[in-house]
C-alpha cells in the first residue's frame, strides 16, 4: 500500500503555524490570569513562529503599564520593629491569604511584615500592585518595592527588575541593565535568574551573543532542576557543536582529513547529527581514520536517529550490503531506514526503496510501490532512477497488447532520454534501440510479436525480417529463435539460427549474446563449445542480462570449463540479484546454503535471500527453504530442536508442492519421514532410512537395501513408502521400469489412503499405461484423492467433467472441483476457475470473481493468467468507456427533450 505522503516543507509550515497558534492562545490565558511576564514569553514565541497578531499584542501588553522612574518615589523604610518570628508569621499569613484570593488580608499582613524590614514581604507586597490584586495596578509601586528588597539582597527582586528591563515593561528594553540585575540574582544562586541570563546571552537581541557565558549559566540552572534550563543547555551545546562542525568542513575541504575527522567526532559526540553523518562517511571511505564499516554504520545510525535524512539512507545501504561483508545484512532494518529517508524526499533513498519493493528485500514484493518510488526519485532528476524506471517500462512492453506496448515504450524512452541528457552512459547506449522500436520499424516489431503470439508465424517472420534489416537487434534475435526451434512452417536450420544470433549479438542485443551462449553450451544449433558459450555469457552479463549473469555464475560454481570458484560465482549471482532478478536471489541464496567453504557458507544469509521469495509465493524458493531448514538440522543433537526445524522444512515443502512444484512432492515425503522418525514413527523411520540408502544422502548408497526397507515400510502401513516404490518402478528410478510393479505399489498406497498413489494410479487407468484404459476408474480415483484434500487431483477431476471422460460431461461439477482445488492453492485450478467465471461455464458469469482468481494465478507466476489479466483490464476499461458514452448520450437526449418541451 502507498501512503499519501505529503510535501515535507508544507508539513513543516503547517506544524509551525499550529505551534504559533498554541503559544498565542496560551498567552491569552496567562493575560487573563494577570501573569504578564509569562504572557510576554509566550507571545515572543508565537512571534518567532510567525503568528501575525503576536507583535501587536506584545505592544498592547507593554502599554498597559505606566513608565517607571528608576529611583523609588517612596523608599520603603523599616518604621516598625517586630520580632523575626512575628514577621515570618505575618508573611506566611499574607501569602496564604493571597493564594486563596483574600487580597485585603494579604495586603495588610504583607504590608505589616514589609514595614518590619523583611525583604520577601516587601517584594510580595509590591507584586500585589504589579498584578492589581486588591489594589489599583501600579508598576511604579511594584518596582519601588522590588528595588527596596533588592537592596536588602533578595534575589527574586533582582530577577524581577532584570525581567522588566528584558521585556520592556515600564522602560525601553535595556540589555545592560538586564545583565546587571539578572547577574546579581544569578550570583546569589537563583536558578530562574541564571536561566534568564543564559537565555539573554544565547539570543543576542539585547546583548552580544556569548555561548561561553550562556552555557555555564544554563548548566548551573539545570543542576538546580530548572524546568527549561536543560532544553536551553541542549540548544546552546548544539550551537557550539555547529562551530566544531563548521571548522571540520573547512578542514575537509583543505584535504586535512585527520583534523576534519577529529572535529566531526567532537561535534558528533556532543550530539550533532550532520557531524555524525560526516564522521560515518570518513569511516566508510577511510578518510582521516582507518576504514571501518561497523563504525561507519554506528555513526550513520546515530545521525539517522536524530533525523538526518542522508544518514538514514546511508545506514540503509550499509545494512543492505553488510558493510561489504564486514557484518550480516539486515534487510528489515535497511528497508526501515530507506522508508524514513524516502518519505522525507531523499532521491537516493527513494531509488533504494523502489528496488527493495521490487525484490521483496526486507518487505513484501510490491511492484506498484516500486514504480511509485522509482517515479518519485526520477522526478527529482536522479539519473539512476530515471534509467531504472525506463528499464522497468521497457521490460514490461513485450507482454502487452500493441496499444499498451506503444505506451510502455513511450514511457521508457521518456525516462531514458532524461537520464541520457544527464550523461548517464547506460541510457545513451539503450536509447537507439528504443527509438528504432518506436519508429516505423517499432510498429512492425510490435505487430510481429502479436502475430507470433497469434500463431501467424509467416507474417511474424516477414515483419521480423524487415525490422532486422533496420537494425532492431531483438528482431534479429527472434529470427534466430525461429530457425533454432523450427516454429510454424519454418524448418529448423541450426546454421541460420547461429547466423541470426551472431548478428543480433553484434548489434548489441544481450538476448542474442545469451542465446548464442546457450547454443554453444547445449550444442542445440552447433557443436558444443563451452569456452565460447562462456565468452558469450560474459558479454551478455556485462551488457546487463541477468540470466547470463546467473549462467556465468553456474559455470564458476560447477567448475567444469572454468576453474571452480564459488566466490566468483556468488559475485555474479549477486549482480543478477542487484538488478532485482528473483533467480539471482535464488541462486545466491542456494550458494550461501550449499557452499562448502566455511567462509562462504552462511545459512542466515541464505535465509534472508530465499525467505522473501518463498513468502511471496515462489514455489522454487519454498522448496529451497525446505532444504535450508533441513540442512540446519545437521549437527543439532537435541531432538526437540531437530523436530522444530523439520516441521518448518515440511511446511515449506508442502507449500511448494501446493504451489505446483512437482519436485517438492518427493522432498516433502522425505522430510515428513525424517520428521516422523524423530517423532518415533517406525514405518516412517524405515522410509526415511530407505530413501537415504537409495539416494546416498549422508550415507553409503545401497539401492537394494533401501528398496527393501521401503517395501517393509509400505507393508507395515506407510502409504508414502508405497507411493515412492510405485514411482521408482513407473519411472525406472533405481530399478528397471516395470508398470505391473508400479501399479501394485500404487494400489497399495491407495489402500493406505495415500492421495499421491491414488493420483498416479488414476493416471495409469486414464492413459492405459501398462493396463487397459478405464476412464471411469480413473475418475473414481481422482475423486478419492481430491476428497482426501489433494488439490491437483481435484483439478484433474474437473477436467474430466469438462471433457466427459469417465464421467458425464457436467459444467457444474467441473466448476465445483476446480473451485475446491483453487481454494486449496492449486495455481492452474485458480486460472481455470477465473476462466469459468469469465465465460459463465458451470456458474453465473461474474467478472469480479474472474479477475480475483486470475489475479491469484498471475501473482503465482502463471503465464496464461497474466495474459488473461491484461485482457480483463482492457475489457473493464472498454466497458467503462461504453457506459460513460451511453450515459452522456442519455443526458444529451434528456436535454434535447427538455428543449423541445419548452419550445
Amino acid at each position: 500500500m502507498i501512503w499519501p505522503f505529503g510535501n515535507s516543507e508544507e508539513r513543516k509550515q503547517k506544524k509551525r503555524a499550529k505551534q504559533a497558534r498554541a503559544f498565542y492562545e496560551d498567552a491569552l490565558d496567562q493575560l487573563e490570569a494577570q501573569q504578564y511576564d509569562k504572557a510576554l514569553d509566550l507571545l515572543e514565541q508565537a512571534k518567532e513562529f510567525g503568528h501575525s497578531e503576536a507583535e501587536a499584542k506584545i505592544a498592547e501588553v507593554r502599554a498597559m503599564f505606566e513608565k517607571v522612574e528608576e529611583q523609588p518615589a517612596e523608599p520603603v523604610q523599616s518604621t516598625l520593629k517586630i520580632p523575626e518570628e512575628e514577621a515570618n508569621a505575618l508573611y506566611e499569613k499574607g501569602i496564604a491569604a493571597r493564594d486563596r484570593g483574600d487580597y485585603s488580608t494579604a495586603l495588610q499582613a504583607l504590608g505589616d511584615a514589609a514595614k518590619g524590614g523583611m525583604p520577601a514581604a516587601i517584594f510580595e507586597f509590591g507584586q500585589l500592585f504589579f498584578a492589581g490584586k486588591g489594589v489599583e495596578r501600579s508598576l511604579q509601586r511594584s518596582f519601588d518595592c522590588a528595588m527596596a528588597a533588592a537592596k536588602l539582597g533578595y534575589p527574586r527582586a533582582m530577577l524581577f527588575i532584570g525581567t522588566l528591563y528584558v521585556k520592556g515593561l515600564g522602560f525601553e528594553p535595556n540589555g545592560e541593565k538586564a545583565v546587571e540585575w539578572l547577574g546579581k540574582a544569578a550570583d546569589l544562586g537563583d536558578a530562574s535568574a541564571q536561566f534568564n541570563l543564559a537565555l539573554l546571552y544565547s539570543k543576542g537581541d539585547l546583548v552580544e551573543r556569548n555561548f561561553d557565558k550562556a552555557i555555564p549559566l544554563a548548566k548551573a540552572a539545570a543542576a538546580q532542576g530548572h524546568e527549561k534550563a536543560q532544553q536551553l543547555l541542549d540548544n546552546l551545546q548544539e550551537s557550539e557543536r555547529d562551530e566544531w562542525m563548521r571548522q571540520g568542513v573547512e578542514s575537509y575541504k583543505k584535504g586535512d582529513f585527520q583534523n576534519a575527522a577529529f572535529l566531526f567526532r567532537q561535534s558528533a559526540g556532543a550530539g550533532s547529527a550532520p557531524a555524525a553523518f560526516n564522521l560515518g562517511l570518513c569511516y566508510e571511505n577511510g578518510e582521516g581514520v582507518h576504514q571501518d564499516y561497523t563504525k561507519a554504520l554506528r555513526w550513520y545510525t546515530k545521525a539517522a536517529e536524530l533525523g538526518h535524512v542522508r544518514a538514514q539512507c546511508s545506514a540503509g545501504v550499509l545494512c543492505e550490503n553488510g558493510g561489504e561483508g564486514e557484518f550480516e545484512p539486515r534487510p528489515e532494518e535497511a528497508f526501515s531506514w530507506y522508508l524514513k529517508s524516502a518519505e522525507q524526499g531523499n532521491a537516493r533513498a527513494q531509488l533504494m526503496l523502489a528496488s527493495a519493493y521490487r525484490r521483496g528485500f526486507g518487505c513484501e514484493q510490491d511492484p506498484v510501490a516500486a514504480v511509485h518510488w522509482y517515479t518519485r526519485a526520477a522526478e527529482q532528476d536522479y539519473a539512476q532512477a530515471q534509467y531504472d524506471l525506463g528499464l522497468w517500462y521497457l521490460e514490461r512492453a513485450p507482454d502487452l497488447n500493441p496499444e499498451m506496448q506503444s505506451e510502455m515504450l513511450g514511457r521508457a524512452r521518456n525516462w531514458l532520454e532524461k537520464a541520457s541528457a544527464q550523461g548517464f552512459e547506460k541510457a545513451k547506449k539503450m536509447l537507439p534501440d528504443i527509438i528504432r522500436l518506436q519508429g516505423g520499424g517499432g510498429d512492425r516489431f510490435v505487430e510481429a510479436v502479436e502475430a507470433a503470439k497469434a500463431g501467424d508465424h509467416q507474417k511474424a517472420m516477414e515483419l521480423y525480417e524487415q525490422c532486422a534489416e533496420e537494425g532492431i537487434a531483438e528482431a534479429t534475435a527472434a529470427l534466430g529463435q525461429y530457425y533454432e526451434k523450427g516454429e510454424g512452417d519454418v524448418a529448423a536450420d541450426p546454421k541460420k539460427a547461429l547466423e541470426y544470433y551472431a548478428k543480433a549479438a553484434k548489434q548489441g542485443s544481450p538476448r542474442g549474446m545469451l542465446f548464442l551462449g546457450m547454443a554453444n553450451e547445449t550444442g542445440m544449433c552447433t557443436e558444443k563449445n563451452m569456452p565460447k558459450a562462456i565468452e558469450y555469457y560474459r558479454r551478455a552479463a556485462e551488457a546487463g542480462n541477468a540470466r547470463a549473469m546467473i549462467l556465468l555464475g553456474v559455470a564458476y560454481e560447477e567448475g567444469k570449463t572454468l576453474e571452480k570458484d564459488m566466490k566468483t560465482a556468488m559475485e555474479w549471482y549477486q549482480k543478477a540479484y542487484d538488478q532485482g532478478d528473483d533467480n539471482g536471489a535464488m541462486y545466491l541464496g542456494m550458494a550461501y546454503r550449499d557452499a562448502k567453504d566455511e567462509g562462504l557458507c552462511d545459512l542466515d544469509k541464505a535465509d534472508s535471500l530465499l525467505r522473501p521469495l518463498a513468502e511471496n509465493g515462489n514455489a522454487n524458493a519454498m522448496r529451497e527453504m525446505a532444504l535450508l531448514e533441513w540442512k540446519r538440522t545437521l549437527g543439532v543433537r537435541e531432538p526437540e530442536k531437530v523436530l522444530v526445524l523439520m516441521e518448518d522444512a515440511c511446511e515449506w515443502a508442502k507449500k511448494s508442492k501446493e504451489a505446483g512444484d512437482k519436485r517438492a512432492e518427493g522432498l516433502l515425503k522425505t522430510l515428513e519421514t525424517r520428521r516422523d522418525t524423530v517423532r518415533g514413527a517406525t514405518p516412517a523411520g524405515l522410509l526415511y532410512t530407505g530413501l537415504r540408502l537409495i539416494e546416498g544422502k549422508d550415507i553409503q548408497q545401497d539401492e537394494k537395501t533401501g528398496l527393501r526397507m521401503l517395501e517393509v515400510a509400505a507393508n507395515a502401513g506407510s502409504g508414502p513408502a508405497a507411493g515412492v516404490l510405485g514411482l521408482c518402478y513407473a519411472k525406472g528410478d533405481h530399478v528397471e521400469a516395470d508398470n505391473d510393479k508400479a501399479r501394485h505399489w500404487f494400489e497399495r498406497g491407495a489402500e493406505l489412503k495415500n492421495p499421491e498413489s491414488m493420483m498416479n494410479l488414476a493416471f495409469m487407468y486414464l492413459n492405459g499405461v501398462g493396463i487397459e484404459a478405464d476412464p471411469e476408474k480413473a475418475a473414481h480415483l481422482y475423486e478419492q484423492a481430491a476428497e482426501a484434500g489433494f488439490a491437483p487431483a481435484g483439478f484433474h477431476l474437473s477436467q474430466m467433467y469438462r471433457e466427459g471422460k469417465g464421467v458425464p460431461k457436467d459444467s457444474a461439477k467441473e466448476f465445483e472441483w476446480a473451485l475446491k482445488a483453487a481454494e486449496a492453492g492449486h495455481v492452474p485450478a485458480q486460472y481455470h476457475v477465473g476462466a469459468l467465471y469469465w465465460n459463465g461455464d458451470g456458474v453465473g458469469r461474474n467478472l469480479v470473481e474472474a479477475k480475483a482468481w486470475m489475479s491469484k494465478a498471475a501473482e503465482a507466476g502463471f503465464a496464461q493468467a497474466k495474459d488473461m489479466m491484461a485482457r480483463l483490464e482492457k475489457f473493464e476499461h472498454e466497458l467503462m468507456e461504453r457506459q460513460k458514452a451511453a450515459q452522456a448520450a442519455a443526458q444529451a437526449q434528456q436535454a434535447e427533450n427538455a428543449d423541445g418541451e419548452q419550445k
